[in-house]
């Protein structure tokens, strides 16, 4: 049985073993950690599962329930099927997903069901389940069981957080515009994230634990930095993610004028 226990560490390690590392020289100084660590970390004294998780879409997810493992569909767990079963393939929507075989196996860290993405969808998650029933022997269904989770949106992170509403908004890293190419420098480099969008940060952060790494995000290559365990906020997710509840609001209040 040593062996055994022995492997599922090292399995556990390598889907949650990201660390934080403390930064406090140039160009760092003033960069300070957020609370938004997805999946789980070493942060800890034990292995914990975390109410934030980073899917292979590239977005960011609070689990709303009271089951927060790791599921089939976090951006790790994509990664460790690559290396570990010779996988290639991509968990971006419901329709793509990987074989049972091709996975970790459960444990307190990891389970093998679906965390949902409401900014992938764009339906809010209480609608989606009125749209899509749970399957049945009596009304079968090829749509997987999602756990209910909520889209990063400022209420979200204030919520789960208990940040102000400023504070949540120092977090947000606005897209990189740089219409006259000018060249970087270490005051005003930016960072590829998982979900398509290129940042700046400020104040300078080493890399997020959503920035891509292959190719590898500008900040690391130029920069010389290991990934944190905390990520980097994308303002346009969270306001994209803002508009699919505030579309489905005026919807229904839309609906409810309408019947009176």
């Amino acid at each position: 049985m040593e062996p055994t226990n022995r492997s599922q560490d090292q399995t556990e390690f390598e889907l949650h073993g990201l660390q934080h590392v403390d930064y406090t020289v140039y160009p760092y100084y003033e960069y300070v950690p957020n609370s938004i660590k997805p999946c789980s970390t070493l942060d800890a004294p034990a292995l914990q599962p975390n109410v934030f998780h980073l899917l292979s879409c590239g977005h960011i997810v609070a689990v709303d329930e009271d089951d927060r493992h790791c599921a089939r569909n976090c951006q790790h767990v994509v990664e460790w099927a690559a290396i570990h079963r010779s996988s290639t393939w991509a968990v971006g929507n419901e329709y793509s997903r990987i074989p049972d075989d091709h996975l970790p196996p459960p444990s307190h860290m990891q389970l093998h069901d679906d965390l949902y993405c409401e900014t992938c969808t764009g339906i809010p998650i209480e609608r989606y389940k009125a749209l899509r029933p749970p399957t049945s022997e009596l009304l079968p269904t090829a749509y997987p069981s999602f756990r209910r989770c909520l889209a990063l949106t400022l209420p979200t992170i204030r919520s789960v957080t208990g940040l102000t509403e400023e504070q949540a908004k120092v977090l947000l890293s606005a897209p990189f515009s740089n219409p006259q190419h000018r060249g970087f420098g270490l005051k005003n480099w930016t960072h590829v994230l998982r979900c398509g969008h290129e940042v700046r940060c400020t104040p300078t952060r080493p890399c997020g634990y959503n920035c891509v790494d292959a190719p590898q995000c500008r900040g690391r290559y130029s920069l010389h930095t290991e990934k944190q365990s905390d990520v980097v906020v994308c303002k346009e997710c969270v306001m994209r993610a803002e508009l699919v509840y505030t579309r489905y609001a005026n919807l229904e209040a839309a609906r409810d004028r309408e019947q009176n």
